[in-house]
Order: structure tokens, then sequence, then C-alpha cells
């Protein structure tokens, strides 16, 4: 008699294959919730473009849709595109915030006066000086500033998410392939 355990009503052959689809169910389960909450807080701030967000949502909902059906089934095809994606988006993001961090420390560095002295015959020299923000476009505001930190705390715990979901995904792929 085999003892098959059981997880969500699901039957599995052994515990390590039980704890590999939970850990892709979960990954999957905390990306969807991730992507809720963005659409959530993009409709409340912009209402004009719900329809655009909705169907942005329903895409992004996709990728969590392959990793669950993918360890449910036993789906090698899905598993791979579910793992594969997962990797990818990772790989992006971590690019993403590491330009979004070059660009903070850009616009963190000291300001620098820059002054001429213009003298013209018979009178008196004028000094103008211009303050210049060192590697930023003039008129950057600090306002901008604090979104970019803000996008960057939210984009690191997304990467992270990509990269478990990556990885647990591989562990699950590779003995089905």
């Amino acid at each position: 008699m085999v003892v098959r355990t059981v997880w969500l009503g699901q039957e599995f052959v052994d515990d390590g294959t039980r704890s590999k689809v939970r850990c892709v169910s979960i990954a999957s389960a905390i990306t969807v919730s991730f992507q809720v909450f963005t659409a959530i807080v993009a409709i409340t701030s912009d209402s004009s473009n719900w329809l655009e967000i909705v169907c942005l949502l329903l895409v992004a909902l996709t990728l969590p849709a392959f990793g669950f059906f993918g360890a449910v089934r036993g789906s090698s095809m899905l598993m791979c595109l579910f793992c594969s994606v997962s990797f990818l988006l990772a790989l992006v993001q971590s690019v993403g915030i590491l330009f979004l961090i070059d660009f903070e420390a850009a616009t963190s560095e000291p300001a620098s006066e820059d002054c001429t002295t213009s003298c013209f015959p018979g009178r008196e020299c004028v000094v103008s000086c211009a303050t210049v923000q060192a590697g930023v476009v003039e008129g950057i505001s600090e306002v901008i500033r604090f979104l970019v930190g803000v996008v960057i705390l939210l984009a690191i715990p997304s990467c992270v998410l990509s990269t478990c979901a990556a990885w647990h995904g591989a562990t699950f792929w590779r003995p089905l392939w």
C-alpha cells in the first residue's frame, strides 16, 4: 500500500514533491497579492485608466498561474516557463534597481556654484553665479528623489520574490524534465 501525502486536496507521491509544490504555490500566491495590491493602488491614484490597469493586472497574473498549475499538475512546460520568466524578471528588476540607485547617488551629490565675472570697459564688473547640481538635469525636485527611493524600496522585495520563484520553480522543474 502506497501512502500519499495531501496538501490543498492534491495527492503527492512523497513529502519532497509536496514541499516543492507548496513552495511554488506560496511564491505564486505572494506574487498575486503583490500584483493585486499594486493594481488597487494604481486605480485609486488614477481612476481614469482603470481598464488599462485591469488588463495589465490580468497579464501580470498569468505568470503565477503558470507556476501554480505547473506545480499542481506536474507540467514540465509550465514549470519551465514559470522559472525562466521569473529568472528573467529578477535580472531585469536587478538592473533597474542598480540604475535607480545610480540615479539616486547622482542626485544626492552636493550642489556647486558656477560663478562668472563679466567686466565691461567703463563699467563695474558683474559677478553672476548659478547653482549647478552635479550630473542632474536642472529642476529636479526633492519629491522625485523621494519617489525614486520609494520605488527602490518596493522593487527590492519584488526582485527577491522573483528570484525565489525562479529558484523553487527550477528545483521542481529539473526532475520533471
